[in-house]
């Protein structure tokens, strides 16, 4: 059985709740599930450092931009009802502040005492917003230090992340790195907890929609495990005006997966659980 893990990033106080619904609804009308990277207290100036977008992080609106201040998910108070309101929705933990850290990627620090404390503000956070304390991680931007990962594998059960390079974990998790490869995995297991790598942002509005069903079952094709990753902001424009061709080919990716044989959509609590029972 090959598994299907789909991650939407960037929740947040800032996440307009109609939009978010408006992206996810047909999956939900099925209870298909869906895991969602929850930014616990996202700043509102945090600008992009990205090759196809400039100015602020886009998921920020407007108004809120440049404000020198980190705004609870709690507060969203819309936002908390609608998701804990349906239970085909996972929360996991998406950073703290989805910001930067003496001008490197939060995550990507080897201050381990700042990466604990971190950790530490996000996890309460999010459980104060929606009553339990999430135990898989989402690091923002995909970026993880050396120092980072055993500091979150101590406290998840599972990290989501981009490419696994030998440069990036810990040096005993090499070994592990090694079997991934020979055995042609995109996960290993470390201290109890999975990690999970993704292959890229397919569902993304900056390719052809035309494009991404077939780009997506390709890789599910060639691989047990699956993480598609894409952003709930990205289907609408500043206006609102929502990207229909974009939005489309999402559900008809996922309508597709749906009635595969032999492929299963999952959280990432059963993907674990069922990648466990395996090794």
């Amino acid at each position: 059985m090959k598994l299907v893990a789909i991650r939407d990033d960037d929740v947040s106080f800032f996440t307009d709740t109609a939009r978010f619904a408006g992206v996810h609804g047909p999956l939900l009308e099925r209870g298909v599930p869906v895991n969602l990277a929850v930014i616990p207290l996202a700043s509102a100036n945090v600008k992009v450092r990205h090759e196809k977008m400039q100015g602020y992080e886009p998921f920020i609106p407007p108004p809120y931009r440049g404000q020198e201040a980190c705004f609870d998910v709690g507060e969203n108070r819309e936002l908390i009802e609608f998701i804990t309101s349906h239970p085909s929705l996972h929360v996991v933990q998406h950073g703290c502040r989805h910001a930067y850290v003496n001008d490197a990627h939060e995550f990507a620090i080897s201050d381990t005492k700042k990466l604990a404390e971190m950790v530490r503000d996000g996890a309460r956070t999010i459980e104060k917003a929606f009553g339990a304390r999430p135990d898989f991680f989402v690091a923002p931007w995909d970026k993880i230090s050396r120092t980072a990962y055993p500091v979150l594998a101590s406290r998840f059960k599972g990290i989501s992340t981009g490419w696994l390079g030998k440069a990036d974990v810990p040096l005993a998790w090499l070994p592990k790195l090694l079997i991934k490869k020979l055995q042609n995995r995109n996960y290993i297991f470390a201290e109890n907890t999975i990690i999970l790598e993704h292959p890229g942002c397919i569902l993304s509005r900056f390719n052809p929609p035309e494009e991404i069903t077939g780009r997506i079952m390709a890789y599910v094709d060639t691989h047990d495990v699956a993480v598609l990753v894409t952003h709930h902001w990205e289907y609408y424009g500043e206006d609102g005006t929502v990207n229909n061709p974009f939005l489309a080919a999402y559900h008809e990716t996922i309508a597709e997966l749906s009635k595969r044989e032999g492929v299963r959509i999952v959280s990432f609590h059963e993907m674990r659980r069922a990648l466990k029972s395996r090794d």
